[in-house]
């Protein structure tokens, strides 16, 4: 009997939390990014009365050779319409220290891009990026990432 009121109260607990955090990472081939691989993370978003704060994340070797990191979003609602944008992450300071955290040979690094974020639309939503660098290869770059959290 207990072991039934024990497994009544586990589904009772999982069925009361809500995700609050969606994070996933694309891992990189030969730890490099080439121009022509996208970054592609689909979230749903059922909560269009909560607001989201959002990140990218980096990871890469201490001898990845810029300070930055120009990438294409591009955000497809679940309506299909696309929103397209640029940003320029910084990941380091001009004296060649990284941001983030480093450990060993490998930095990681959190950038938060968003803050408060309304989604107006219930449903799934598609986040793409792609590298904009001068350089076609980014090699020491090992996973791109995004984190969404709800704020509470």
């Amino acid at each position: 009997m207990a072991r039934y009121a024990l497994i009544l109260f586990v589904i009772i607990l999982a069925s009361c939390t809500d995700i609050a955090k969606y994070e996933k990472f694309y891992h990189f081939e030969d730890e490099q990014w080439l121009a022509k691989d996208t970054a592609i993370f689909e979230i749903e978003i059922d909560d269009t009365n909560a607001s989201y704060n959002i990140s990218l994340n980096l990871r890469h070797y201490n001898s990845y050779a810029f300070q930055n990191l120009w990438v294409k979003q591009t955000l497809i609602t679940p309506s299909k319409n696309v929103l397209v944008g640029k940003r320029n992450l910084s990941l380091g300071n001009k004296m060649g220290q990284w941001h983030g955290v480093a450990l060993n040979d490998v930095v990681n690094v959190e950038i938060p891009t968003e803050r408060k974020v309304m989604f107006s639309q219930a449903g799934k939503y598609q986040f793409k990026f792609v590298h904009l660098m001068r350089d076609h290869h980014l090699p020491d770059v090992l996973d791109f990432g995004i984190t969404i959290e709800k704020n509470k």
